[in-house]
């Protein structure tokens, strides 16, 4: 069978596209089946799926796949007849059967004359599955795989009946030299539903009677420009006459000469009339071009999505096989699979998921046993999901694994040289915990070929980096992980905030942006020698953007009432507080890359170019986090620096007699910048508030040797403890209680039935 080149590119592409979804629903109902095989309807499925990939690679003489098709349709045929029953080592070898398809599928349209993969073991132990008769199977599984074949040669074997050969172009053996060699390009395709197609052939026809109206204007924009030449020479004439020398005019010149002002003026009112009534219709026609614009850009990105399920379908199979590989049990669970993404970011998002599943498969989900022992059910449990959020989704990947142990990443920054103790203790928690997607680190205590190669989630941080999109860890010890990944919608244009600074504008991707706001002198604390502002409750760094973007110093201060524009900017668990001169809003705006020669610039990821034609640089907001760490000079000076530059951490005391709530209180108040004391009762906390000076005072109520009301008397009582802020957490809630805590000098009340971080956190923060 003979194809010309531009024919056998599309009929590659055809199948390429096809294979791919058998594969993809073999492998779907397969996994299925395994768990449970009494499924008649799933084993007509892979039936049919295995006999239409034999069907459309025995049509281009694909005799590697159509013998592998044949196999499993062998198997599947006498599953039917009930012949033979599916176990375990059957799947194996059908899973294999189907790897091999995707493998030699792949070599051969990367390069449809090379060589093919020796498929006839394989081919041999399905056979063999198919009659049950292991020791022909296990003599089979020994056989040494022979030469690979070439198909050029003719001599890849085929069914009975079948020829010898593959599909070919027209070049045969009487081309001449210059064009052997040659490789067909196999394009990549999308499969496009038939009302995605009308839609855009909808939007093309309100394209083009905007067109005819646009010629329409057109036409009236030079009606109006020849009404203008007539005005123009008339008022010239006019104004040459006026401009005679006094002599002497008839009564009828001067009426010709007022007659022809009056027109010319008519002339004019009629262009001014003629001209609003133009603007008006080309006003409409604009917004009219700019709505379908819009529209017809929404629906070529509909074109190009793909729903997040092409993509998700694909990991049950890999957790299977790394799962029995390691001996461990794991249930997957998606969600939001019908969530569309653009097929580019499908594509390049692979591998960075694949990457953190096999990760929360390793480094998070335990082996039956050790979870048993925890309490724990004997299969893990992963979690996908996705959730649409405007113009962004977000996708999270969750165990209820080990978890990670801050102590654990600390002690390997130390011995691998990520950090220092001074570092680590001006970290936070999740900056901590960010460290895992520094390049190298692992926290695999051995080598293994799934990880702990040192080729870690930097490789991940990266490719979501590329995506133009955020990440972020979380993770509690002995409970799990979450990965969180928020990516835009499209890469061909996305939403970014534009902002000032100083003279230039740039944009900074609306995905990146976590809040947006205003300061005063009175609002910037410092926090371990770095100034910081509260969001949320949570310190956050505060740099000034022109500072990181090492652009020269405006001179500006920042003074007593002063307010100044901030964009809280997020990655990975990690933000930062960027003083801009100037916010301008949001925008939707289309990436452009800076070229091969600016391939990796520092802080900016690309361009774009507004609608007055300026060119607007997009800024990097990973890299800004990172630089951003080196920034220690920031908008307040002068006086500030003098007076309150040293401002230290307010220290807290957290009485309590039980150790979860002193620790639960204690993480809270460090994780938002405060330092803290514990004391077990009132007497301990009043001892250790006479040998310190502390800032605020945390107490239970009910507590022996001393509680907390009598705390708080006894505070009251000595002059140097009188101002002494003091909250009291407690389980007591009655009317009674909260006045005998009123009555005991307490400032503020909050019962445990109600508390939340929020709350103690706004509390400590309008007392201190």
């Amino acid at each position: 069978m003979s194809f010309d080149p531009e024919e056998l590119q599309e009929i590659l592409s055809i199948y390429k596209a096809e294979s791919e979804e058998h594969l993809q629903r073999l492998n779907e109902c397969l996994l299925v089946m395994e768990k449970d095989p009494l499924r008649p309807e799933l084993l007509e499925e892979v039936f049919r799926e295995a006999h239409s990939l034999k069907g459309s690679a025995r049509m281009i003489g694909f005799h590697a796949v159509e013998r592998l098709a044949h196999s499993l349709e062998d198997i599947f045929a006498a599953v039917r007849k009930k012949e033979l029953t599916l176990e375990g080592r059957t799947f194996d070898v059908i899973f294999e059967t189907l790897d091999a398809v995707q493998r030699v599928t792949e070599s051969w349209l990367a390069d449809p004359e090379g060589d093919v993969e020796d498929i006839d073991d394989l081919v041999e132990r399905m056979g063999l599955a198919g009659k049950e008769e292991t020791p022909k199977r296990e003599q089979a599984e020994g056989k040494t795989s022979e030469k690979r074949v070439r198909r050029k040669e003719g001599k890849a074997p085929g069914p009975e009946g079948a020829e010898p050969g593959m599909i070919r172009g027209r070049r045969g053996k009487k081309e001449t030299s210059e064009r052997e060699g040659v490789r067909f390009e196999v394009e990549e395709t999308i499969r496009v539903t038939t009302h995605k197609l009308d839609d855009l052939m909808n939007r093309i026809g309100e394209i083009l009677v905007t067109k005819i109206k646009f010629d329409q204007r057109l036409s009236e924009v030079r009606r109006l420009g020849s009404e203008l030449d007539d005005i123009r020479r008339a008022w010239g004439n006019l104004q040459r006459q006026m401009e005679l020398p006094d002599v002497p005019r008839s009564e009828e010149a001067m009426e010709r000469l007022i007659e022809s002002r009056t027109e010319t003026g008519r002339k004019i009112a009629r262009l001014h009339e003629g001209f609003a009534a133009f603007l008006t219709s080309f006003n409409e026609d604009s917004l009219r071009m700019t709505l379908i614009s819009s529209e017809l850009q929404e629906s070529i990105n509909r074109v190009r999505m793909l729903p997040l399920s092409a993509l998700f379908n694909t990991f049950p199979r890999l957790l299977r096989d790394i799962a029995r590989g390691e001996g461990k049990e794991v249930e997957l669970k998606v969600e939001g699979g019908g969530i569309q993404l653009d097929k580019r970011i499908l594509e390049q998002l692979k591998d960075p998921m694949m990457h953190i599943l096999r990760n929360a498969l390793d480094h998070g989900i335990e082996t039956p046993a050790e979870r048993q022992a925890a309490g724990k059910a004997a299969a893990g449990i992963i979690r996908l999901s996705a959730t649409q959020r405007a113009n962004s989704v977000l996708i999270e990947i969750t165990d209820d694994g080990a978890g990670i142990e801050l102590g654990k990443l600390k002690s390997i920054a130390l011995r691998r040289g990520y950090a220092t103790e001074e570092s680590l203790g001006e970290m936070t928690d999740q900056q901590i915990m960010a460290m895992v997607f520094q390049p190298g680190f692992s926290t695999k205590g051995i080598i293994t070929d799934l990880s702990g190669r040192g080729v870690g989630l930097d490789v991940v941080y990266s490719a979501i980096e590329m995506l133009k999109g955020t990440i972020a860890l979380s993770s509690e010890c002995g409970k799990g992980s979450r990965f969180s990944i928020k990516l835009p919608v499209s890469l061909a244009t996305s939403q970014a905030l534009l902002v000032r600074v100083q003279d230039q504008v740039f944009a900074i991707p609306l995905t990146a942006v976590d809040n947006i706001t205003e300061i005063g002198l009175a609002e910037v604390m410092t926090v371990e020698s770095r100034e910081a502002i509260l969001v949320e409750g949570m310190p956050t760094a505060l740099v000034r953007l022109h500072d990181v973007l090492s652009l020269p110093d405006d001179g500006i201060q920042l003074g007593e009432g002063d307010r100044a524009p901030v964009v809280v900017l997020g990655s990975a668990e990690e933000r930062v507080a960027a003083i801009v001169t100037e916010v301008l809003g949001e925008k939707e705006i289309v990436v452009k890359g800076l070229g091969p020669q600016l391939r990796r610039v520092r802080n900016i990821s690309g361009g774009t170019i507004l609608g007055d034609g300026s060119v607007v640089l997009i800024l990097n907001v990973f890299d800004l986090i990172k630089s951003s760490r080196k920034v220690r000079g920031l908008w307040v000076k002068g006086e500030r620096e003098k007076g309150e530059g040293a401002r230290r951490r307010p220290e807290i005391l957290v009485v309590d007699d039980s150790v979860t709530t002193r620790v639960l209180e204690k993480n809270i108040l460090e994780g938002s910048g405060y330092k803290v004391t514990l004391a077990v009762d009132g007497r301990d906390a009043l001892e250790k508030a006479r040998e310190k000076e502390f800032d605020l005072v945390v107490s239970d109520v009910q507590m022996p040797r001393m509680g907390g009301f009598e705390l708080t008397e006894q505070l009251r009582s000595e002059e140097r403890f009188r101002d002494l802020p003091v909250i009291l957490v407690t389980s007591l809630d009655s009317e009674e209680d909260k006045k005998k805590g009123i009555e005991a000098g307490a400032d503020a009340y909050i019962t445990k039935g109600a508390f939340e971080q929020g709350s103690l956190l706004a509390t400590i923060k309008q007392l201190l």
